[in-house]
């Protein structure tokens, strides 16, 4: 290239500081200018950072994006994907005619597609590009480009600092081939994770390793890193697995593996255990902090003494909630903690009871209340609602007859072994129903219902079983959701 090229570059963080090292490694400031722009600078906090990276490279930092792209030959945009197509537009809006716009960030195909048009309308040549891997691996950064200019980029970019191919098509699809590759390395990251931190919960973490001795090493290394980087980025790669969920949703495609992916992401960051200062841990304080996120907590409803639930009650005898509490007690006996946290407002909890009554007790049922339970504390063993697990299953095995070998077919639902033989046919279909309705209620189809008609259920009885699973649904919901506790109170319905 004979004419000095200048090169803006959108974000400064762990990519950005990456590219803009590579970049001047590789050109001397006389052949490549580099610009750069990130929001941060504004950060009182993260304006040294920024200073220092721009002395090491040899980069004017702008204060603004429309000026820091105004000048350059080619922007490189790494900003967050939240952001990604607001910023192709500003950029499209500064940019000479001519210049070339590589988009280098964790977004769909169809995000890439989307930000074409103004692109295109002011002249500007788009690059789709898609980074295949994180900077504290070290080596050479595989990169994907596709577009007119991908060839250019190519040239550009240092050879020993990145792996770059080109692929055939039009913008977007190397943006795709990410998203997809993120299915298997995103749900990798999670497996290793929760391979590691089991390993350390049984007292073999440091020989776990040992059993992959048949994988090559690269492999292992890739854990590692992946389990130290998780604590870090864990954000940033749950709202691209929220991406990809996208991607799958647009061909119908049911994702069950990259749900699991995105829930295993979602409680990392719900725990908000990301270093203050975003360095990134050592395996062995990533393994232990992540062994901590991943215990479930420790149950408090069977404590004596405890609230009745999360939030303030008031006394069910306050003459402003009497008359509810008065209807409840005629109906249920006493005052069950149940009852006891919608006090606030407890108008609702009397049609709730109302219809709990109807769907499990009514003497009009036509399947027998044991089914009706047994449906019902599938519904609240699925959840982990404690609660209404103790009470229904009490009511179960007592409807049962009491004895072993009810408290066996009790046992076999809390394993979920639905197809136990302690079970009848019509039951097993019926567990089989109830456990796709509370897990997946997005894939019920006619051919559900066919099935239970087959397994020998009328519709009546159909009506009755969906009834009750579905207003356990909204009880365990309720429960969970509250913190209602079991405390002392006694287990089981009277009178059952």
């Amino acid at each position: 290239m004979s004419k000095r090229l200048v090169c803006a570059i959108l974000g400064l963080g762990v990519a950005g500081s990456h590219l803009a090292d590579a970049l001047r490694g590789h050109h001397s400031p006389e052949s490549l200018g580099l610009v750069g722009f990130d929001p941060a600078l504004a950060n009182a906090s993260q304006r040294p950072r920024l200073e220092k990276l721009a002395g090491d490279v040899t980069l004017t930092l702008s204060e603004s994006l429309a000026d820091a792209v105004a000048q350059a030959d080619i922007v490189f945009s790494l900003v967050p994907g939240t952001v990604a197509i607001a910023t192709a537009a500003e950029c499209a809006a500064a940019m000479r005619p001519g210049s070339v716009f590589v988009d280098l960030n964790s977004i769909t195909g169809e995000m890439v597609a989307e930000m074409a048009p103004a692109l295109e309308q002011a002249g500007v040549e788009l690059v789709d590009g898609a980074v295949l891997g994180n900077f504290e691996g070290g080596g050479r950064m595989p990169l994907v480009l596709c577009g007119d200019k991908a060839e250019a980029i190519k040239a550009l970019l240092p050879g020993d600092r990145f792996l770059t191919d080109i692929v055939p098509g039009k913008p977007g699809d190397a943006s795709t081939l990410k998203m997809l590759r993120s299915v298997m390395l995103k749900g990798l990251e999670t497996l290793a994770v929760e391979c590691l931190v089991a390993a350390e919960a049984k007292g073999v973490g440091d020989t776990i390793f040992e059993v992959f001795k048949d994988l090559e090493q690269p492999f292992i290394d890739k854990m590692k890193v992946l389990t130290r980087t998780h604590l870090v980025h864990g954000e940033r790669r749950m709202k691209e697995v929220e991406r990809v969920q996208t991607v799958l949703a647009g061909e119908n495609i049911d994702g069950i593996m990259t749900d699991a992916t995105y829930r295993f992401f979602r409680r990392t960051v719900d725990a908000d255990v990301r270093p203050k200062d975003g360095s990134l841990p050592d395996l062995d304080t990533a393994v232990k902090t992540l062994l901590a996120v991943s215990k479930k907590p420790a149950k408090e409803e069977d404590t004596p003494g405890v609230a009745p639930c999360w939030i303030e009650t008031r006394d069910p005898d306050d003459p402003a909630v009497k008359d509810v509490y008065d209807e409840l007690r005629r109906h249920n006996g006493r005052d069950y903690n149940l009852y006891r946290a919608s006090s606030l407002r407890p108008a609702p909890i009397l049609a709730a009871d109302a219809h709990y009554r109807r769907s499990l007790h009514d003497e009009d049922n036509s399947l027998p209340q044991s089914v009706l339970e047994m449906v019902s504390t599938q519904v609240a063993i699925l959840a982990e609602c404690h609660y209404a697990t103790q009470n229904h299953g009490r009511n179960f095995i007592r409807l049962c007859g009491d004895d072993e070998v009810a408290k066996e077919r009790f046992q076999a639902m809390l394993r979920h072994d639905w197809e136990n033989s302690l079970f009848d046919e019509r039951e097993q279909v019926l567990l089989r129903h109830g456990e796709k309705l509370a897990l997946r209620p997005d894939l019920m189809r006619e051919d559900d219902i066919v099935r239970l008609r087959n397994a020998g259920l009328k519709d009546v009885e159909i009506l009755e079983a969906t009834q009750a699973m579905a207003g356990f649904a909204f009880w365990s919901r309720y429960i969970n959701g509250l913190g209602i506790k079991l405390a002392d109170e006694q287990i089981g319905r009277e009178g059952i």
